[in-house]
């Protein structure tokens, strides 16, 4: 019945990796003489990320930095997407804007070094089944019949909702309570030049 934190820790992951796969296929829609795309597209995407978490510093309670840190959180997220791209041509420019909904199916297991109660390797899971979506705009302005600069602005933001978490203690018993939600959002700025053959 807890209704407030109780415990958090603000630490690094400096040495954790992410690997991102989507994949995806769509019709083109353009009626004739227009300067506008249309894509309904459906496709699946797998993300990957390897959280090695370092330099433990306990802020609830206020209790501050310790020592020996060196714990493993891995999770994945994965499942299939719809969505659709909009694209738009004037002169030299050209405009794309896209847009993904995504079904997540969430799972994670992770390693807390420093907990002597609990199993390792792994010493919980995480299981949850949640949703996001992925926004995104791209614009080229071609200089040349080859060369041409771009740049993107990409957003994405992933929750869960309620599932389980499982813990695995030395005693051999594993007993469940709930994984209230996890979130994970980020954002990329890109620049580009390229060249076409």
């Amino acid at each position: 019945n807890r209704t407030f934190e109780f415990s958090r820790s603000d630490n690094g992951a400096d040495s954790g990796n992410r690997y991102d796969l989507s994949a995806g296929v769509g019709y083109v829609i353009r009626p004739r003489k227009s300067d506008t795309a249309f894509i309904p597209m459906i496709g699946y995407s797998y993300h990957k990320q390897d959280l090695t978490i370092t330099d433990g510093y306990q802020t609830r309670p206020p209790t501050g930095s310790f020592a020996g840190l060196e714990s493993s959180y891995d999770a994945r997220w994965k499942g299939p997407w719809a969505g659709i791209d909009l694209i738009f041509y004037r002169d030299r420019w050209t405009v794309s804007t896209a847009f993904e909904y995504h079904v997540i199916d969430y799972y994670a297991e992770a390693d807390w070094n420093l907990r002597y109660d609990f199993e390792h390797p792994v010493s919980f899971e995480h299981v949850a089944d949640g949703d996001g979506f992925v926004a995104s705009i791209n614009a080229d302005y071609k200089i040349s019949n080859n060369w041409s600069l771009g740049g993107a602005f990409d957003y994405q933001d992933f929750q869960t909702d309620p599932g389980i978490d499982r813990t695995f203690m030395t005693d051999g018993t594993a007993p469940e309570t709930r994984l209230n939600e996890v979130v994970w959002s980020s954002y990329a700025l890109l620049m580009s030049i390229k060249y076409a053959f």
